[in-house]
């Protein structure tokens, strides 16, 4: 997938170039690379069409070292040639007459002192041409020419900025023929296209992966879980034993683990707080308090005698409650009462006794 990317974006910059070229603009065009391989990059520089002799000085952007490692510049020059040509022949019968041309194309640059050459370049020939007599005969040649492969490895081709390369044009011309009775003339347009490529080995971003957290302050009943980060090149892996998380980073190519950092971790899981109880209690002053049972009356035998009034007492108190409260008293006020008519019953008896 990653070569078939690499494929498209290149025709699409190959593309823009030739757009450029047509155009007589300068384009510089970097196509993105993959992490740690040998990538180029490549630029396009296109002169004005001038006339000979010229002097060009062409921009070449330098190489970015934030790229990679620098490794190599390629430049490929292409010359494109123009020449028109008139004969004019003034001898009585006609002549046949040649006119060709060299350029010589002197290199230079600041960047690099092998970049300083010459080459000779063969931009224009007529071949014989029959010129009739007073008739003046015109035309155009056109020509291109690629010169040699330049490389260097230089240190001169990096840094930001530019730098320029020079082309200094010498034309020779050769007229052959006409006896000397043919007048020649000639003009030649010369124009350049420089195109240039870095090759580099592209560098890892180094990367420290952020490291994973575990949640506190859930509420009870609830576990508390692993927060895994969000960070570009690095994809997180976990797996749980029992209360133990081991969380592991991997890099995505095109980044390296930074000196010193850590890419696996061991976390534990707080056990889960488990919540309270709940119990509800009565509201204050609304209990009862009931005895265990009603406590037993044992009369004394001078109470249980016929003449004792006690129990009647006794019933005649219950009746009594029991009429004022519309309740039926308990053992314990019926115990009471009797104990009261007790003493009363005592009491008279003992008054009997005194009158008698």
């Amino acid at each position: 997938m990653n070569t078939i990317r690499r494929r498209a974006r290149k025709l699409i910059a190959t593309a823009a170039a030739v757009a450029a070229i047509s155009a007589g603009t300068v384009v510089a065009t970097a196509l993105p690379a993959a992490a740690s391989e040998t990538v180029t990059t490549d630029w396009v520089t296109v002169s004005d069409t001038q006339t000979t002799d010229f002097s060009m000085s062409l921009p070449i952007q330098k190489f970015d070292p934030a790229l990679g490692d620098f490794q190599s510049i390629e430049i490929v020059t292409t010359s494109g040639w123009s020449t028109d040509y008139s004969f004019l022949n003034t001898a009585a019968q006609a002549q046949r007459m040649r006119i060709s041309g060299n350029v010589t194309l002197l290199l230079s640059s600041p960047a690099a002192s092998d970049f300083s050459s010459s080459a000779s370049i063969a931009a224009f020939d007529t071949g014989f041409l029959l010129i009739p007599v007073g008739e003046p005969v015109e035309g155009r040649i056109e020509n291109e020419v690629t010169l040699p492969t330049y490389t260097s490895s230089e240190a001169g081709w990096i840094g930001p900025g530019a730098v320029n390369v020079t082309y200094d044009s010498l034309t020779g011309t050769t007229t052959t023929g006409g006896g000397g009775n043919v007048v020649a003339n000639q003009r030649t347009f010369g124009t350049l296209t420089v195109a240039y490529r870095y090759v580099y080995q592209t560098r890892d971003i180094a990367t420290t992966p952020i490291a994973p957290t575990v949640t506190t302050g859930a509420a009870c009943g609830v576990e508390e879980t692993v927060v895994i980060p969000v960070q570009d090149g690095v994809a997180y892996t976990q797996v749980r034993e029992g209360a133990s998380v081991v969380v592991t980073a991997a890099l995505a190519e095109g980044y390296a683990l930074a000196p010193g950092a850590v890419a696996a971790w061991t976390l534990t899981i707080p056990a889960i707080v488990t919540c309270p109880v709940e119990v509800e209690e009565p509201p204050v002053g609304t209990g009862t308090v009931t005895p265990a049972g009603p406590l037993p009356l044992t009369p004394t035998p001078e109470s249980a005698s016929p003449a004792s009034p006690a129990p009647a007492v006794a019933q005649t108190a219950r009746a009594t409650a029991l009429a004022a409260t519309g309740v039926e008293p308990q053992p314990l006020v019926l115990w009471g009462a009797g104990i009261a008519a007790l003493g009363a019953v005592l009491l008279l008896a003992r008054r009997r006794s005194s009158a008698s």
